[in-house]
């Protein structure tokens, strides 16, 4: 089983405690199916697993004979497993006694049904009240009024179900356009000590393909992601095309983030509080290059002989000066600090990256 779930014959005898999060995710797992419960209730089973894994897994729990009870958001491994689909849905649920795709057909036509019958029944209502409004002074309808509110009285009402429509609308901003080349892959070659897990592969991914990488568990497909990324060093040659920027998004990212080790999020913290110091340093420097100019061009005035009978147009031109000039001391204050922050940030480890 150990194997089924992804543990080669040198994990057997790790230690717990230096398991990664996915890894001891499976061995929990492992741990659940072999014990003899009647009822086994599985979050997110397929997590952590790979192709082969989950096809063990599926094999595995169809042959079981306890009660199922699963949450997933892999459709097919639900098709494949369960006969009995229960929606929780805005505090109620809906009991299908189905698989998740013909789940999905009969709430649809649930719902078709249900909103057919509520407009009927609406019809039914609006020309009911009608009828009793017309005639409800009449004498001789008075009976046949008495009956139609009774009759609205006793209806039962049809409710259409609530349905949770909520969605997500997030705007991204557009990458820059690279090359028609992404990657040249040329002679790429990455061992391990004597395991060799990539030999002299040769390959071009151009711009717009969507790609998958499969294969068993340790056979490269993250090594070769790694090399893509410029996380790990290989031979061979990869050249990386035109204006490419790179997104990685790792299968331990959970890890990465609460690794005390990696320190993800100080890095991170780091690079925007460096990132806003050097903006902010930038735009106060424009400023006071910007002041020391015009506070130039005031000085110069006051200098010139016209400015001697122009004791109107001198005073405004000082008070103008003196408000420059006391901003130009406030910025230049700022300034400093600015720079003083900076060589704090500067003896930072995370500084060599950034």
């Amino acid at each position: 089983m150990l194997g089924a779930f992804l543990f080669r014959d040198d994990d057997i005898d790790k230690k717990v405690k230096v398991l990664s999060g996915g890894e001891r995710s499976r061995l929990a797992l492992i741990k659940l199916l072999l014990e003899p419960f009647n009822v086994l209730v599985i979050d997110e089973p397929t997590n952590h697993l790979d192709i082969e894994s989950i096809q063990w897994m599926e094999e595995f729990l169809y042959d079981y004979r306890g009660a199922v009870i699963i949450i997933s958001h892999d459709r097919a491994f639900l098709d494949n497993i369960t006969s009995r689909t229960i929606e929780i849905s805005l505090s109620r649920i809906y009991d299908y006694r189905v698989p998740y795709s013909k789940y999905t057909i009969l709430r649809e036509e649930h719902r078709s049904q249900q909103l057919a019958a509520y407009k009927n029944q609406q019809k039914i209502i609006a020309d009911t009240n009608r009828f009793i409004e017309r005639f409800r002074y009449k004498a001789t309808k008075a009976a046949q009024v008495q009956s139609r509110i009774k009759q609205l009285e006793k209806m039962d009402r049809i409710e259409i179900d609530e349905e949770d429509i909520s969605s997500i609308h997030i705007r991204f901003p557009a990458a820059p356009r690279s090359g028609n080349i992404i990657f040249n892959a040329s002679g790429l070659s990455k061992n391990y000590g004597e395991k060799n897990v990539i030999d002299s592969i040769d390959f071009i991914i151009s711009r717009g393909e969507r790609i998958a990488f499969i294969g068993k568990n340790g056979g490269g497909k993250t090594t070769l992601s790694r090399i893509l990324v410029s996380d790990i060093d290989f031979k061979g040659s990869l050249k990386v095309g035109h204006n490419v920027k790179i997104g990685y998004f790792a299968q331990n990212q959970d890890e990465q983030i609460s690794s005390g080790k990696d320190d993800y999020l100080e890095k991170k913290a780091f690079l925007r509080t460096l990132r806003k110091i050097t903006k902010e340093i930038t735009d106060c420097e424009s400023d006071i290059e910007h002041l020391e100019n015009e506070l130039k061009k005031l000085t110069d005035r006051f200098r010139s002989p016209e400015s001697l009978t122009e004791d109107q147009s001198s005073h405004s031109r000082f008070l103008k000066y003196e408000k420059q000039k006391n901003e130009l001391d406030s910025k230049m204050k700022k300034w400093e600090q600015l720079l003083e922050r900076l060589a704090e940030l500067k003896k930072s480890k995370y500084y060599s990256v950034s």
